[in-house]
């Protein structure tokens, strides 16, 4: 008596070669799985850090070709050029930055806090402008651009700065450094950007 097209009689189970190839594709996959994960991860902080090379060269060219008039406003503006403030994270709350126009309300130029910024953007979680949470910027600062494009520190002086950008999972990290002409991003290697 025969069953099905084989012709054999009640077979059931598997055979060793059949369950050594059961075992070998569950192990591609978890191997798929895992890269892929790290894959995205790394993916995560590189977006992360040209998201803020962006920004940084867009307040850059802000700060060139636009200013706001002190007839378009209610009250007088002094703008100086605009700026770019990193807002680190905390307590599962996503590092980011707000980009501004800086208003030197005291004329002093010299940036006195979040009062002095005119127009502050900070879109929301789903514009971009934010990193997830697994992801720190580290040197929170502000950083100025005058109307010739030049960095700024806040008391108007010049100088560079590095922003490190790090995955709880990647190594290694990522990092954006400006100086005073010149934007570039880089790998961090523990002591500066290469």
């Amino acid at each position: 008596m025969t069953t099905g097209k084989t012709g054999r009689l009640g077979q059931r189970g598997m055979t060793l070669i059949e369950a050594m190839v059961v075992v070998a594709i569950i192990g591609i996959i978890t191997l798929i799985g895992t890269q892929g994960m790290t894959f995205y991860q790394r993916y995560e902080l590189q977006s992360a850090t040209r998201q803020l090379l962006g920004a940084i060269e867009k307040i850059r060219q802000d700060a060139m070709t636009k200013r706001t008039p002190p007839q378009m406003v209610p009250t007088v503006i002094r703008s100086r050029g605009f700026g770019i403030r990193i807002v680190p994270g905390g307590a599962g709350a996503p590092s980011g930055y707000t980009t501004f126009e800086f208003n030197d309300t005291n004329d002093d130029f010299t940036y006195d806090g979040t009062g002095e910024e005119y127009a502050p953007n900070r879109p929301a979680v789903d514009d971009g402008p934010r990193f997830s949470s697994s992801i720190t910027v580290t040197s929170a600062g502000v950083l100025l651009y005058d109307e010739r494009g030049m960095s700024r520190m806040k008391n108007w002086g010049f100088g560079s700065q590095t922003y490190i950008l790090t995955h709880a999972n990647v190594t290694p990290s990522r990092c954006v450094v400006v100086t005073h002409i010149r934007v570039r991003e880089g790998v961090w290697n523990a002591s500066n950007c290469t």
